[in-house]
């Protein structure tokens, strides 16, 4: 609980707490069969000051992706925002 009391506040999840704190419960009940991450498809690269970091290929993708893979919404349209993050990764990656 210590530890869910440290991470929330720093995240942003689809679910509320009191889901969340459910299935903290039950974590001894769940048997992993299979592991993916985000991103999902990545390169790594040394970032100058940043030093080296995990690139995603591209981030609009890797969210489409991920809403794809969360809430089954192959129609899902990165925000502006998103894509103005993308754009500033590809240029950061390709001057470094």
């Amino acid at each position: 609980m210590k530890v869910l009391e440290t991470v929330l506040p720093q995240i942003g999840i689809s679910m509320d707490q009191e889901s969340l704190l459910e299935i903290a419960r039950n974590i001894n009940k769940y048997n992993i069969s299979a592991a993916t991450g985000f991103p999902f498809t990545y390169q790594q690269a040394s970032l100058g000051k940043s030093g080296d970091c995990v690139i995603p290929n591209t981030l609009e993708s890797n969210v489409k992706q991920l809403h794809s893979f969360l809430y089954n919404n192959e129609e899902y349209n990165c925000s502006d925002r998103v894509k103005e993050i993308s754009r500033d990764i590809i240029k950061d990656a390709v001057r470094n």
